[in-house]
């Protein structure tokens, strides 16, 4: 484990020299049981499973938490369908998903089983790992050879990426593009909770709270077109995501940067 040395800055704020993500693996307890919360963390900066809306969360195993000290700057899960089955991914066979850490590589993965129209079963998998300094690498597998993709009616499997609470206000924005013209708020009340497009085209960067180094997260994906969704929650907050168009591709990695700008943490990136 290498151990995180840091830089002292003329203005006096105390920012790490690049180091590689840790794993850190922490335990809560869930309905009688001692549940493991694992996280790659690198200064103030983290990605992980089971730590989602602000705290330690069990119940959506497939959903990854990105947070900045104890901000969440966004969630990503994977949405997976063909004709008669979708789910997060595809539909759930009770008894069939898990996580699987590897302390000796230092990974965080989380498996589900499902069932093919040809009612065989596959394993869809993802898998977080250390990229280098401060970054993290999410890729993911279908669990079907790719010559037998192309045989599923229908089939589509594509990562969510789920904005933080004040993407209008500066939490996001696309490298692509200076603006994002989001949906007037009452033309979004009058859809009924249904998501409509703030923008469609191409999709490569996202950039979150690039103005402030101590939250800055880039995510880089492979180029590809997509949206940028929104709809309203309880008629009141506007509720953000971006969506990727894409069905088969065998490009399934996405690139997380915490940047030179994460904060040393006083507790070494311990997972609250």
């Amino acid at each position: 484990m290498k151990k995180q040395s840091c830089l002292l800055l003329a203005a006096g704020m105390i920012l790490p020299v690049f180091a590689d993500p840790v794993l850190k693996v922490g335990t809560f307890q869930s309905k009688g049981a001692s549940l493991e919360q694992p996280s790659l963390v690198e200064g103030n900066k983290r990605v992980g499973l089971r730590e989602l809306y602000g705290s330690m969360f069990a119940g959506q195993d497939f959903k990854i938490g990105v947070y900045a000290g104890k901000e969440e700057i966004c969630r990503i899960y994977f949405l997976g369908k063909f004709r008669g089955s979708w789910g997060f991914p595809f539909k759930t066979i009770p008894g069939k998903e898990k996580i699987a850490i590897d302390r000796r590589k230092s990974t965080i993965s989380y498996c589900k089983e499902y069932q093919l129209p040809d009612k065989r079963l596959a394993q869809f998998r993802f898998t977080l790992a250390p990229e280098g300094p401060g970054r993290v690498r999410l890729s993911w597998d279908p669990g079907i050879p790719e010559k037998e993709l192309s045989n599923i009616p229908n089939f589509e499997l594509k990562p969510v990426v789920e904005l933080p609470l004040r993407y209008r206000e500066g939490g996001f924005r696309l490298a692509e593009q200076q603006k994002i013209s989001f949906n007037d708020l009452e033309s979004l009340r009058q859809r009924g909770g249904a998501e409509f497009p703030a923008y469609l085209g191409k999709v490569s960067r996202l950039l979150f709270y690039a103005e402030d180094p101590a939250k800055r997260v880039e995510m880089t994906l492979p180029l590809c077109w997509g949206s940028v969704m929104e709809r309203l929650a309880g008629g009141k907050v506007p509720v953000g995501s971006v969506q990727r168009n894409w069905a088969i591709s065998n490009d399934r990695t996405i690139l997380l940067d915490f940047g030179s700008g994460s904060a040393a943490n006083p507790e070494e990136g311990r997972v609250p």
